[in-house]
């Protein structure tokens, strides 16, 4: 089992991925989506996010991202979609976290 810790920094447009292995989760299922390992990414929406989440597609996991609009996630599906990663992205909205 991996873990994606992401450290994104917007120097040039970049995002730094590191991925570590986490020995304390080895017994964790790893949910695949379309035979992908997939991410869930807060903060989607965001600067960082949005391209924390382009760096996971292009390396070929699958994302669900949390967002607090439909709006928000359509327009990420579209732009996903249009770069070639529109099967890999999927949004759920969550209005107000102290809800849940």
């Amino acid at each position: 089992m991996q873990l994606i810790e992401a450290s994104a920094f917007s120097t040039h447009h970049t995002n730094l991925i590191r991925v570590a292995n986490n020995t304390d989760t080895d017994n964790m299922p790893v949910v695949p989506n379309n035979g992908k390992p997939l991410v869930l990414l807060t903060g989607v929406s965001g600067f960082c996010g949005a391209w924390i989440a382009h760096a996971l597609l292009h390396d070929g996991y699958a994302v669900c991202g949390v967002v607090r609009s439909k709006t928000k996630g359509e327009h990420l599906a579209s732009l996903f979609s249009s770069s070639g990663h529109g099967s890999s992205f999927f949004f759920e909205k969550v209005e107000d976290t102290a809800k849940v």
